[in-house]
């Protein structure tokens, strides 16, 4: 299993996972390391992660349609912020696929890794100081600044 995928685990909880980024990551196949991401997904992530369903499902996916079309190439965008802002103002009422609850609870904090963040306003604010939004190029670099994994060069 990749490194980055291990350390999310060490967490205390399951990492979760939403519909839309389940089915984005399984059909990455052809960009580096989208084969590897889909197997995971598939086999062995399942019993290692916790999906939660979220309202977007529907709209991404007649999205991904106009993409694959060729009719819009940028109906996915935006879609991504949504889902942040959408999981960030329902943190004490959020579900899993199985309708098991995620609810984050008092005292605790969520960390909401999202793909690319190039400053603060490209992300929603954290809602009463109960969850923290990285990049995952944020995620890395600390990992690497703290030597839990090697420097990439």
């Amino acid at each position: 299993m990749p490194t980055g995928l291990r350390l999310l685990q060490s967490f205390g909880r399951p990492p979760v996972v939403t519909d839309i980024v389940r089915r984005e990551c399984g059909g990455k196949l052809g960009a580096p390391g989208g084969e590897r991401l889909a197997r995971w997904l598939e086999n062995v992530g399942g019993t290692q992660f916790t999906e939660m369903r979220t309202p977007f499902l529907p709209a991404f996916d007649d999205a991904l349609a106009q993409v694959a079309s060729g009719g819009n190439r940028d109906a996915t965008t935006g879609l991504g912020d949504a889902v942040i802002s959408w999981i960030l103002k329902n943190l004490p009422r959020l579900k899993a696929v199985d309708g098991q609850s995620l609810a984050v609870g008092p005292g605790e904090i969520a960390l909401v890794l999202t793909e690319v963040c190039h400053g603060p306003g490209d992300v929603p604010t954290p809602l009463q100081g109960r969850a923290q939004v990285l990049s995952t190029r944020q995620w890395l670099k600390t990992l690497e600044f703290l030597e839990i994994i090697p420097p990439r060069r």
